[in-house]
């Protein structure tokens, strides 16, 4: 399998995960979502964020949303900001090294 075959299967595994765990509702508005609906991160992809919790911790299922196409997933690019992305970015980073909260108290 070539790495753009391989990298299609994660994206489309991920879209799978976020989908369902969604329920088709876009986490903007509550509204039903047609498949496969678009995916926001809810800590921008930016250079500097995939610089400092690279590509595994950005785009985690935990950092995506489902969203309506256009608007909603424009709100929710928005993103979180400041300490509450920190700390967001933070708990994924443990998730998947196979950390839990209460190894880290």
């Amino acid at each position: 399998m070539s790495e753009t075959e391989k990298l299609s299967d994660d994206v489309e595994r991920t879209r799978d995960i976020v989908y369902y765990r969604d329920r088709g509702i876009c986490r903007h508005c509550g509204q039903p979502v047609a498949w496969p609906g678009e995916l926001a991160h809810m800590v921008p992809k930016t250079e500097r964020t995939i610089a400092r919790w690279g590509e595994s911790v950005i785009n985690h299922p935990d950092n995506l949303a489902l969203t309506c196409p256009g608007k909603c997933n424009d709100a929710m690019m928005i993103g979180l900001k400041g300490l509450i992305a920190q700390e967001h970015m933070e708990r994924i980073a443990r998730k998947i090294l196979g950390e839990t909260d209460e190894d880290n108290e």
